[in-house]
């Protein structure tokens, strides 16, 4: 392909522009357009009936709105009421000059006819005809300047691009040979520097141009997203190279040309092409340089719209580069340049970015490169008000999101897109109609995400987007023929697609059932039931409600029913590209489903069809990862043990591949938190236990070691290592020339746009109606309080300004170092099973987990390897056991019978090791990361009594170096002065009770804690308490703490004054501490994620440095907490661990008796009034009081209430 080839310096329109009189009435016009300007060259000149003005007029018209950067155009159709601005293009009888003919007409039109020779369109023997016209139209001109001989050598370039573009290569060269004759004859030096550049472009961009880089500046009408056909999109980029050292030699001659005349801008020219072919060559860091050199040659040249193409490839080499995030400097100079060379141009500049980012997300699996190229487009047509183009980009991005499990931002971008393009849709209803099509098939996109997180909410005001755009068709639909069928029957699918009403209730069912609500869980499954619809979509709800149930064998044969009734009537529906996609992925739904319900038999059969039907058998379906999983499932449920490792083993590799792109803390974590990612890891760890099994069945220790350090290393890959690559980035940020403090600040602040994202994310939900009155009581009526609208608002105006302080941030770092990612966001390495074995202390013993609905996998390692595995397949009541456990030890309720459940499940078959265990370390998983282990029943006590515990977010912990330790004093924190927190974003603080016993507790600590600073009540200061953190080895806070279940990172520790230290914060200290307590209420939970460890404040302080953290489970009672916490620090001071400090203390409570228990709270209070805390001494002799009133003998804190909820977490 080529390039404008009239439009290069030296071109067609340079050699016009040089023959007009410079005091004509249009040179100033015509220069522009020679230059790019062509909306400053609409300004420039006013309309007239002069033929010449005419002509200039109604080519920087056409450029303006219509044309691309590579010459072509966009439709006409795209520019809708604004056709009718159109001035109007000369006739031939006014054709009287080289002026009017070859702008008035032939490039205009030649624009027009260069855009139809694009690959995705089927022009057969309609391409001759274009050619043929093309070609008359250029010898038409030809004539018409018959007296101008120096312009025909340029027609011939211009005849030699359109037979390039059109496929005849013979016409092409043939062409651009007499062009080079003709040039060197009439030493044209400019000319044959363009003739060169020519040939270069023909050479090395054979599907569209270098300008492009070899993409296709077009969109799909009926897509919601900017995707093609597949066979173009694998041409795209790098999927189809020409002749690069011919492409090369040509450019170096230009190149000699321009130099040798002294040419600036044909130099840049010639830069940019290098630049694209440093892309194919794998250096993007030079194709940056060279583009930055043609962007400032072409900003002093003044070409305006050369300068755009080169600041667009400069910022495109740098995503390439890894530069992220975006310079927004690049999109701002598209749009900046759209006043000068107008919207038709920049919205190429767009397509652009637009089509990188579909190569980076889909061909080279890059997210964040693919997120920062489709966040560029979606600038430029923000600004440009394209909505429909902006929704594509918008989707483009929510696709992204969504395929690394960043479901918040995939769903904000999703509603981003509906609230892209508002206007109301056309009617009547047509099929056809892209804006029809794009918002139904969006409420899908939406649909699916909220599915995959069960959001039933969002889910239903998907189905009603759908139908409101869908359901119009219906009416309709015999009035519809041919394509416009077709596509109506595909649209009104999407809202028979959900199963309705059904598969709302059957995930509240399974919510209730996860919960423990049996009762609750049988009525909704009941009511699913009833809700069936009638006909064959009757059997695939029957067949969701049977699965949820566990009834397998009716799910099976319910599901058989539906795809053989979907399948037939597909088969009846014309054989075209619409319906073998449906035929595709109706046999993809119905694998998965029979592989669910473990059918292997019916499942082989839709394999084998899709296997029949293409190759690879998933190729344009999704992720290869994900039908590489569902590969092995099969052959593993066939009994295949090696086919399943090695579809497993591809599967993986592709998931890995994926992380490594990830350099966010929240994308590995979100990536890793997908059900279908945990599942593949736990899938192929259970296949090398199986395997395990069958080498020690055979008596073979070999591969009895090979299959178990296989098993662990699935494991281990499966956390995410979310938190070991923050660890390992604490302990490296020195070795880069980047301020610490300012990384710190860009974790902080980046963890700010996460927790900002995530409570938009989920605000829709919130509030039942937007107009409804929101005053509760008689004290709030006259008040204003925060409706869901202006939460909504609220919560965009956060989210844009916790974005522009990131982006600040990132603006310092990247001056510093264009890459600063790579430096502050490294990979860790996972550790193998022989090296965790050999850091582990003598006598202690690693128990690890990987928990799913229909699997448990546990295993115990020692100093000698994994001594014990365990594999229970089918159905478990992991999650609903540790529900219940956890209910009732936070209510001083009943546990027991629950908790020897769990112990039966969790622990009797790692008996033997746990009984030779001095020290347990447990890595726990799913539900289990909220479980007190300590509580379960063991050898006639617990299990917290029997052996020090400690939790680690992963077993490759254990070798991580510890940080340097901090050198300051012990800091103690307690009952902070006048606490308060909103219960919603943007809501007013509610005020918090004071926690006189935990100022009781901070004073004793204190007390106990050698040179440490104690701040109580006002003095207990987010500013103060965050300043004395970085450097305190000790850090104790008795305060409370508040749960964020809709964003974790917005968990927080109340201070004083209402002020507070949320999740997000934290990540953004560097602390040196050995041990933080946090004495508060629920500091240890926050959201389950799985793959990852509880996202919650421990989680946020062992990232920011500190080597273990004890934290809490739920609300603990602040006056029994001070005993437990003074107990614990006096063992320590000791010299015991951590791990059997806070055994003992914990057993110390547990046993106290009620005379010990009033002993011991008198010794506090005296220790209290002597250090001045008399108003919290009070406190403790009212607990002491209490006391009294029990019967001697008891033990008023053996429940698990008063000892359990401390855990201890270590991460060093």
């Amino acid at each position: 392909m080529a390039s404008p080839v009239e439009a290069l310096p030296g071109g067609l329109l340079d050699r016009l522009v040089g023959g007009l009189d410079p005091a004509a009435p249009t040179a100033e016009a015509a220069r522009r357009c020679a230059a790019g300007g062509y909306a400053a060259a609409l300004r420039a000149v006013p309309a007239t009936d002069d033929p010449v003005t005419a002509a200039w007029r109604h080519f920087a018209w056409h450029c303006r709105w219509l044309g691309l950067p590579d010459g072509t155009a966009r439709p006409m159709i795209s520019l809708g009421a604004r056709l009718a601005e159109r001035p109007p293009r000369p006739v031939p009888e006014q054709a009287t000059s080289a002026q009017v003919w070859i702008v008035g007409r032939l490039l205009t039109e030649l624009r027009d006819t260069r855009a139809l020779f694009t690959p995705d369109l089927a022009l057969g023997e309609h391409r001759a005809g274009l050619l043929a016209g093309a070609y008359a139209a250029i010898e038409q001109a030809r004539s018409a300047v018959a007296d101008l001989p120096d312009l025909h050598p340029h027609l011939d370039l211009v005849a030699a691009d359109m037979a390039a573009r059109g496929g005849d290569h013979e016409a092409s060269a043939r062409y651009l040979a007499a062009a080079w004759q003709g040039l060197s004859r009439g030493e044209d030096h400019r000319g044959m520097g363009v003739a060169a550049l020519l040939a270069g472009d023909v050479a090395a961009a054979p599907l569209t141009s270098p300008l492009h880089w070899n993409c296709l500046l077009t969109v799909n009408p009926s897509a919601p997203d900017n995707g093609l056909v597949d066979a173009v999109e694998a041409l795209e980029f790098t999927g189809s190279i020409g002749e690069l050292d011919q492409a090369r030699a040509a450019y170096d001659e230009a190149a000699g040309r321009y130099a040798a005349l002294g040419d600036p801008a044909g130099l840049a020219t010639v830069g940019l092409r290098r630049a694209y072919l440093l892309m194919l060559d794998g250096q993007p860091a030079a194709a940056y340089d060279e583009a930055d050199m043609a962007y400032q040659a072409f900003v002093a040249a003044g070409r305006p719209g050369d300068a755009a193409t080169a600041a667009t490839h400069r910022t495109l080499a740098a995503i390439a580069d890894g530069r992220l995030p975006v310079d927004p400097a690049g999109p701002e100079a598209v749009v900046r340049a759209a006043g000068e060379v107008g919207p038709g141009p920049a919205t190429g500049l767009g397509l652009l970015y637009g089509r990188l980012g579909r190569y980076w997300a889909r061909d080279r699996r890059e997210p964040e490169r693919a997120t920062a190229a489709f966040g560029a487009a979606e600038r430029i047509w923000a600004e440009l008000a394209e909505p429909e183009l902006r929704a594509k980009a918008l989707v483009d991005t929510g696709q992204v999101a969504g395929a690394v499990g960043e479901l918040a931002a995939a769903r904000l971008a999703a509603l981003a897109a509906l609230d892209a393009d508002p206007a109301p849709l056309a009617e009547p209803a047509d099929p056809e109609d892209p804006r029809r099509c794009a918002r139904a098939i969006l409420a899908g996109r939406l649909y699916s995400l909220a599915n995959q997180v069960r959001d039933v909410a969002a889910m239903e005001r998907a189905e009603q987007t759908i139908r409101e755009a869908v359901e119009p068709l219906r009416a309709r639909l015999s009035e519809f023929t041919g394509t416009a069928r077709l596509m109506a029957e595909h649209l009104l699918s999407l809202a028979d697609m959900s199963g309705g009403q059904v598969v709302s209730l059957v995930y509240r069912a399974s919510q209730a059932r996860e919960n423990g609500d049996d009762d609750r869980a049988a009525a909704l499954f009941a009511q699913a039931r009833a809700a069936r619809r009638p006909g064959w979509d009757g059997d695939f709800d029957e067949a969701v409600v049977r699965a949820y149930q566990g009834d397998d064998a009716s799910a099976s044969a319910a599901y058989a029913r539906f795809a053989t009734a979907a399948l037939a009537d597909l088969d009846a529906e014309p054989a075209d590209q619409y319906t073998r996609a449906r035929r595709r992925m109706l046999h993809v739904q119905a694998l998965t489903f029979q592989l669910n319900v473990g059918n292997p038999a019916l499942a082989r059969a839709h394999f084998d069809a899709l296997r029949a039907d293409a190759e690879p058998w998933w190729a344009g379906l999704g992720e290869a990862w994900q039908h590489l999983h569902l590969e092995g499932r099969l052959a593993e449920q066939e009994d295949d043990l090696a086919g399943a490792s090695a579809a497993y083993d591809q599967a993986l590799t592709e998931v890995e591949r994926m992380r490594g792109a990830l350099r966010r803390d929240v994308l590995k974590a979100s990536f890793f938190a997908g059900r279908d990612v945990q599942e593949a890891y736990r899938d192929a760890a259970r296949v090398a236990l199986r395997r395990r099994e069958a080498a020690a069945a055979a008596g073979d220790p070999d591969a009895v070691r090979r299959w178990s350090a296989t098993a662990f290393r699935y494991a281990e890959r499966a956390r995410g290592r979310a938190l070991l690559d923050l660890l390992t980035a604490n302990g490296g940020v020195e070795r880069f020339d980047l301020p610490p403090d300012l990384v710190r600040r860009w974790r902080a602040a980046d963890a700010e746009v996460a927790l900002a994202r995530d409570r938009l994310a989920a605000a829709p939900d919130q509030g039942p109606d937007p107009d409804a009155p929101t005053a509760a009581t008689d004290e709030d009526a006259g008040q204003h309080h925060p409706g869901p609208r202006d939460q909504l608002a609220s919560l965009r105006d956060q989210l844009a300004r916790d974005t522009d302080a990131l982006h600040q941030i990132e603006d310092e770092l990247r001056r510093i170092d264009p890459q600063f990612w790579a430096a502050i966001n490294p990979q860790a390495d996972v550790r193998d099973l022989d090296t965790v074995a050999a850091a582990l202390p003598a006598g202690a013993t690693v128990i690890q987990y990987l928990v799913g609905r229909t699997d448990l996998l546990a295993w115990a390692i020692t100093r000698d390897g994994m001594a014990a595995a365990h594999r229970l397949a089918g159905p478990n009541d992991v999650e609903p056991l540790t529900a219940r456990v956890v209910a009732g030890c936070a209510t001083g309720g009943r546990y027991e019978e629950w908790a020897r459940q769990l112990a039966d499940l969790l622990l009797a078959p790692l008996g033997d090791a746990i009984d030779a265990a001095t020290a347990l370390l447990v890595v726990p998983a799913g539900a289990t990361m909220r479980l007190p282990f300590a509580v379960l029943p063991w050898r006639g006590t617990t299990l917290g009594a029997t052996v020090p515990l400690t939790v680690l977010p992963s077993a490759g912990t254990l070798c991580l170096p510890a940080p340097p330790p901090a050198t300051g004093s012990p800091l103690v924190v307690g009952d902070p002065a006048h606490m308060a927190y909103p219960p919603a974003p943007g809501a007013a603080p509610v005020p918090q009770a004071a926690l006189p016993g935990a100022g009781v507790e901070a004073g004793c600590v204190a007390d106990l804690l050698p040179g440490a600073t104690l701040l109580l009540g006002p003095d207990a200061r987010a500013t103060t308490v965050r300043e004395r953190m970085a450097q305190a080895p000790v850090i104790h806070l008795a305060t409370h703490g508040v749960l964020d279940p809709i964003a974790p990172l917005g968990s927080a520790l109340l201070l004083a004054d209402g002020d507070s230290l949320t999740g997000a914060e934290l990540l953004g200290l560097r602390l040196g501490a050995e041990l933080i307590v946090l004495s508060a209420c629920r500091t240890g939970t926050g959201s389950v994620v799985r793959g990852e460890e509880l996202l919650g404040l421990g989680r946020a302080l062992l990232a920011a440095g500190a080597r273990a953290v004890v934290a809490t489970l739920w609300a603990v009672n602040d006056v029994s907490a001070a005993l437990l916490m003074t107990e614990f620090h006096r063992r320590r001071l000791a010299g015991a661990p951590n791990r059997a400090a806070l055994r003992q203390a914990c057993e110390h409570v547990r046993r106290l008796g009620r005379d010990e228990a009033i002993a011991a709270y008198e010794r506090l209070r005296i220790t209290a009034a002597a250090a001045g805390l008399d108003r919290f001494a009070s406190s403790v002799g009212a607990e002491v009081r209490d006391l009294r009133a029990a019967e001697a003998g008891e033990t008023p804190y053996a429940h698990p209430y008063h000892w359990a909820p401390f855990v201890l977490v270590a991460a060093a």
